[in-house]
């Protein structure tokens, strides 16, 4: 009877546990599939060649975990298909938090600079300011 109390009160409260976990691993997956199509249409819209991916997927890679980062520093979840924050950034925290995403931008465009070319590096700028429009609109569709 002991034993089966103890299993039972084991399980209870290791489910929550499982549960969390199991949706952290799912969100690294949206996360890592998200980068890789960001990958993917920088070798299509910049025409990358072999070498070129090889050099700009780390970066490509390491800008998107940055920013992950940043946003979810403010609350504000990624892998979401409606990033929302988790509070209401206000004024001061919605500059904040863009100066600090315009940071990450121009580090990427700094280490990318040695290796795209100058028509390379403007489509590539071009592909940021789309995604910071995007990102923009649905922040503030949520207000």
């Amino acid at each position: 009877m002991i034993r089966t109390i103890l299993l039972f009160t084991t399980l209870t409260l290791a489910a929550p546990l499982i549960h969390a976990a199991a949706e952290a691993e799912s969100m690294e997956g949206d996360r890592a599939e998200l980068l890789d199509q960001r990958v993917t249409e920088a070798k299509e819209r910049l025409n990358l060649t072999d070498e070129q991916v090889e050099s700009v997927k780390p970066m490509i890679i390491a800008s998107g975990e940055s920013m992950a980062a940043v946003l979810k520093k403010y609350g504000i979840d990624v892998t979401s298909d409606k990033p929302r924050a988790k509070e209401k950034l206000g004024l001061r925290g919605a500059r904040k938090l863009g100066r600090e995403l315009d940071t990450v931008r121009a580090d990427t465009l700094d280490d990318l600079k040695e290796i795209l070319n100058s028509e390379q590096l403007a489509e590539f700028k071009a592909m940021q300011q789309e995604r910071k429009d995007k990102m923009r609109a649905q922040i503030l569709s949520r207000r």
